[in-house]
């Protein structure tokens, strides 16, 4: 096999090494690590208009429109001729077809070329006319052991195989990848190497992003990304910092998905087509619950009787000038049922890591086999895209999406038994004018309530006062039941976000190759709408809107939590690569920006009484600017060095105002609010910040199979909305918040390869290790005056620490030989760690002298105790194909461990925020995947078969996860 470098080099040689080198949507992302964009840009099709003629001009101009960088030898193309090419084709079918005739095949190697040479009998490839290309499994199940950097992707046969209950199942089993509280909220807050929330792992579908901070009471934050899985083709997963244009913030890393292409839906050959998709699935309640007040029930469905059910239809069409999707899908999911196996954990005062798990354990909530509260979906989602191809290598791709999702959702604090007593939700509160006020029920004694009264101060109402008045209605108990003495929890109405984003994209290649070497542009633009109605607010600081409403259920939760907030983000991201051959070695400059605003605001006009008592809802808006730019260096091809830098700024408005009162006095003066008058308002709060983040990488390919690497990257989250301004809980947010300085540090190494046990078999793995670190990061902690004692209420502050740290090491391998399969992957995280010197003497000047300046997970009241990934995990997918490749079938187990550390020191452990103990736990998936003939494939799937009963890692809700559930499902492409 020739030298990738041309031993005769030639004006067609030194042409084609300045083609494109890939795609640039992902080319600032990759250019630690350039080579990456290969792969995409091998796949992508593209229209091709090469006329007939010499076979050294039509390669050239094929360079240039492909993206890729061809090696040759001259004398192998001299005086051969060519019958062109036109149409839209992948570059393996362009290739094929220039070629076709010559001798020659076109070899595709992991670092981005393409080496053509002399045809020979392919031994560990198939044939493709005249090209030399590997087979599917490389392009798909080796893909990532090519890249020098963590990375991991899912393409739709693997999304669709594991399909899951839940939307956040979706990333179940990707190494280093956990998702937090997937169970309840219909969401996906994504957690990479222990690392997430407040933008540093966003959720991109298509380009946009979309994701609604969510507070959650005694049990933290959640920042949910609300997607349809039925309309995902595939998702990439990037770990750790990176310098695409887009990515500023994204300093945990950030997962990328793509909406169904004309690829999924046609059949081969096919330029129009339809596919009619459904699924059904038992485990599930016949409905969800309408009175708040439900006993679980135990009795569970199968699949002949199934309750759960999915179905989309989508539409393709291609051809030379524009390609066409548009797809519908729905799904229901009631309420699920707990598994069986393994209660008994969880029930009794068992030592987990050193510490007893009773004390806050799921067992208390939810018994075997029973009815998940609050655990339903029902989405309804559509979408429109297309791709309109213009001459001179220019795209331009438009799409728009809506999404209409309603779940279950419960405050973490309100998922409990409720035994004979007649406290809420027992009760029911009758009103009997328009104002209802949460002070009732702190202050009021169910006992003593036996007519109606008048419960509180006064209520301006123009010219008259009025006195709030109520009634509370004794009810009858029914009688206590089974084991439990607890008869009855808590089914709130189900939560709702609807969705409209719309999308573009730009693509210019031009096929001059002038041109081609120094643009190779690409830019996004984007926007998406949301709003939202949810039951997570807090009653004392929520708007209690003094306006008249009727509800079904109790007013207790129904107003006094009730979150009702649109949310708008528009962004853009332009970037482009230039690039230069000389004599000592290929250049490619690549440089990008990005812009993101972003605002939220509650639905309803706030009214004055909630304004100046300080009970509001988010209301701000906020601008992010992003500068980078990267530099490669191959001195020659197995060496790739990299150096760059991203430059980002921010700026936030607070449309809310801070109520001032005059001075405190009585019992509480850390709460003047509750004893002082009002006194106006504050200024409207503004804040901005800056600053630069470099990044380093070097790479060598010791053979085109075995690959090194390392890098140091750096990258800068500014401050979010949620961390800075007015709503919800925070009252007096913290505008002095310092951006986040990740510090990345990885190396690893991968090996692949083909032929080693049968013929045509491919083979892959790649080992990672890692060390993150965040200075100044931001997380919440309760506020201590000087004598070290906590203010009233514990007063929860956001506040800069000074360092979070993570470290760990990643195995990933892949095996396929067409005739059985396999994945597996191992994961041991080493250290997850805060330091923060001031708190920690704040808490010994209180009294808790042993305090550390550094503590495992976080001190007490931080949002890092619930983010506590397992010790370990293993994922494995064990598989056999029969009957001629059409049936696939076998197992899938997710191993994961206890978190890394039991939180139970007095600087750990606080009112709010507290760990969840999740134990260990071995889940085990059956698949089989039949194609029945070209047109219908049949799918059958038994979930978590042996029925366990367990708590997800880093759950923020004592919520079990779902028992054994089975999942039939069929497509039909015609």
């Amino acid at each position: 096999m020739p030298n990738l470098l041309p031993p005769c080099p030639s004006t067609l040689s030194l042409a084609i090494r300045n083609g494109l080198f890939g795609s640039l949507l992902s080319a600032a992302c990759c250019c630690l690590a350039m080579p990456a964009q290969a792969e995409p840009a091998r796949q992508e099709q593209r229209l091709y208009q090469i006329p007939a003629g010499n076979l050294d001009q039509a390669l050239t101009q094929f360079a240039a429109n492909a993206g890729l960088l061809l090696s040759v030898d001259a004398r192998l193309t001299a005086g051969k001729p060519s019958l062109g090419l036109q149409g839209h084709y992948s570059p393996a079918q362009a290739l094929s077809k220039l070629l076709a005739g010559s001798g020659l095949s076109a070899y595709f190697s992991d670092d981005g070329r393409v080496l053509i040479e002399q045809a020979v009998q392919a031994s560990d490839a198939l044939e493709l006319g005249a090209t030399r290309v590997k087979d599917q499994t490389d392009e798909d199940g080796l893909k990532d052991y090519g890249v020098p950097r963590s990375i991991e992707t899912r393409n739709l046969e693997q999304l669709e195989r594991f399909r899951g209950r839940s939307n956040a199942d979706l990333l179940a089993g990707i190494a280093g990848v956990q998702t937090s509280d997937g169970r309840n909220g219909g969401g996906i807050e994504v957690n990479i190497r222990g690392i997430q929330g407040q933008g540093r792992v966003p959720v991109k579908v298509d380009g946009s992003q979309q994701s609604l901070d969510v507070y959650r009471g005694y049990a933290g934050t959640a920042q949910r990304a609300y997607i349809d899985p039925d309309l995902i083709s595939s998702v990439t997963v990037n770990k750790g910092p990176s310098l695409d244009a887009a990515a500023s913030g994204a300093i945990g890393g950030s997962v990328e998905m793509q909406t169904l292409t004309v690829e999924d839906i046609l059949k081969p050959g096919e330029t129009t087509g339809w596919r009619l998709r459904g699924s059904l699935a038992d485990n599930s309640t016949a409905d969800v619950p309408s009175d708040y007040r439900v006993r679980p029930r135990t009795e569970r469905n199968d699949l002949l009787h199934a309750h759960d059910w999915s179905r989309s239809l989508a539409f393709a069409h291609k051809d030379e000038a524009f390609d066409l999707v548009a797809a519908y899908a729905e799904r229901r999911n009631n309420n699920y049922f707990a598994g069986k196996h393994g209660y008994s954990r969880y029930d009794t005062s068992e030592i987990s890591g050193g510490a007893l798990v009773d004390a806050n354990t799921v067992a208390r909530n939810y018994w075997p086999g029973e009815e998940v509260l609050n655990s339903s979906t029902h989405n309804k989602s559509f979408m429109l895209k297309g791709t309109l191809y213009r001459e001179n290598g220019m795209e331009l791709g438009l799409g728009y999406r809506y999404m209409d999702s309603s779940f279950g959702e419960i405050m973490p604090s309100q998922i409990g038994r409720t035994g004979p007593s007649m406290t809420w939700p027992l009760g029911d509160f009758k009103k009997d004018i328009d104002r209802y006020d949460e002070a009732f029920w702190m202050r009021a004694d169910p006992e003593y309530y036996q007519q109606c009264s008048a419960i509180d101060a006064p209520v301006p109402d123009g010219d008259n006062m009025w006195d709030s008045t109520g009634c509370y209605v004794r009810e009858t108990l029914d009688p206590v039941y089974d084991y439990s003495g607890a008869n009855r929890m808590v089914q709130f109405k189900p939560g709702n976000m609807k969705l409209h984003t719309l999308t573009s994209e730009f693509k210019w290649r031009p096929e001059d190759d002038s041109l081609a070497r120094y643009i190779d542009l690409n830019g996004h633009a984007w926007a998406t709408f949301g709003r939202s109605i949810m039951y997570n607010n807090i009653g004392f600081t929520a708007p209690q809107r003094g306006q008249g409403y009727q509800d079904e259920q109790s007013e207790k939760y129904r107003k006094s939590l009730e979150s009702d907030l649109t949310n708008l983000k528009i962004g853009g991201d332009l970037s482009n690569t230039s690039r230069w051959v000389t004599g000592v070695g290929d250049y490619a400059l690549t440089y990008g920006a990005s812009y993101l605003y972003e605002t939220i605001d509650p639905s309803r006009k706030p009214w004055q009484d909630d304004l100046e008592n300080n009970r509001i809802e988010r209301n701000a808006y906020r601008n992010e600017y992003s500068l980078s730019s990267a530099l490669e260096y191959k001195p020659i091809p197995e060496l790739t060095f990299t150096a760059g830098g991203r430059y980002s700024a921010y700026r936030i408005h607070d449309r809310n105002r801070q109520a001032l009162y005059a001075a405190p006095a009585g019992a509480a003066p850390d709460a003047p609010w509750w004893n002082a008058e009002f006194a106006g308002f504050a200024d409207n709060a503004e804040l901005s910040g800056h600053g630069f983040a470099p990044a380093y990488s070097v790479s060598y390919a010791f053979t085109p199979n075995l690959m090194a690497y390392a890098l140091y990257n750096q990258g800068m989250r500014m401050p979010s909305l949620f961390e800075t301004t007015l709503g919800a809980w925070s009252a007096q947010p913290n505008y002095d918040l310092r951006p986040e300085r990740m510090k990345t540090f990885e190396v690893g190494a991968s090996l692949k390869g083909s032929n080693l046990l049968l013929d045509n078999d491919q083979a892959g793995i790649k080992l990672a290790y890692f060390s993150n670190t965040i200075d100044d990061m931001v997380t919440r902690n309760y506020r201590y005056n000087p004598k070290g004692r906590p203010g009233f209420n514990g007063e929860l502050k956001i506040r800069n620490v000074d360092s979070f740290t993570t470290q760990g090491v990643e195995l990933q391998s892949h095996y396929d030989s067409h005739w059985w399969f396999a994945d597996a992957s191992y994961v041991y995280n080493i250290k997850a760690e805060t330091c923060d010197r001031a708190f920690a003497q704040a808490l010994r000047d209180g009294g808790k002298t042993e305090t550390p300046d550094c503590t495992t997970g976080g001190f007490q009241g931080s949002y890092t105790n619930t983010q506590n990934p397992p010790r370990y995990s293993v994922n494995l997918v064990l598989g056999a194909k029969a009957f001629e490749q059409k049936l696939a079938t076998g197992i899938r187990m997710r191993y994961t461990s206890g978190p890394m550390y039991v939180l139970d020191k007095s600087w750990h452990v606080g009112t709010t925020t507290p760990q969840q103990h999740y134990l260990e736990a071995r889940i085990y998936d059956y698949f089989a995947d039949y194609q029945v003939s070209d047109e219908l494939k049949v799918s059958f799937n038994v979930y978590n078969f042996t029925d366990q009963y367990y708590l997800d890692p880093m759950s923020q809700s004592m919520m079990p996860a779902p028992g054994r559930t089975s999942s039939l499902a069929a497509s039909l492409q015609f």
